[in-house]
């Protein structure tokens, strides 16, 4: 019942309504609502249309993560790694690795569909990822998913 009340807001907003959810649903604190959605709206919008507005939709989302991954770096040091060896000693190793397989790992988290890839897109700002980087990763790791969603759900209705 609540599925179906979402659905028709949603529907009621066409493909905005697809690009504002896509949006919210890509934050790391939402699930993947957007994806769902996909075969309700290929009902009514061109195929293209429908990738246009989930993907962009979802790199803007994939983007507030990585700030505020990015910003609260700022608070999680202050508070906890600054006053801790053992913290620091973690957080370099972490962010040793994020640097070395960081690049690759959003590109492939990011193309994997119903993947949890808010989480890494947040951790990888909070490691202070190389921001051109991430957002190339991100985008088309996130096309790569909707493209191959998007041409499912064709073939599917």
């Amino acid at each position: 019942m609540v599925f179906e009340s979402i659905i028709a807001i949603f529907q009621a907003y066409g493909l905005f309504g697809l690009f504002i959810t896509s949006i919210i649903s890509s934050l790391f604190f939402f699930p993947g609502l957007s994806p769902l959605l996909i075969p309700f709206y290929s009902l009514q919008f061109p195929s293209w249309q429908i990738f246009i507005a989930i993907t962009s939709g979802s790199i803007i989302g994939g983007f507030i993560n990585y700030y505020i991954g990015f910003f609260g770096y700022e608070i999680f040091y202050v508070r906890k790694i600054k006053k801790s060896h053992d913290w620091q000693r973690r957080m370099k190793s972490a962010k040793n690795w994020s640097n070395k397989w960081g690049k690759f790992s959003v590109l492939i988290a990011n193309a994997i569909p119903f993947f949890p890839a808010d989480f890494l897109n947040l951790f990888v700002g909070f490691f202070r990822q190389d921001i051109k980087l991430f957002l190339l990763g991100m985008s088309i790791g996130k096309a790569i998913q909707f493209a191959i969603l998007v041409f499912a759900a064709g073939i599917l209705i």
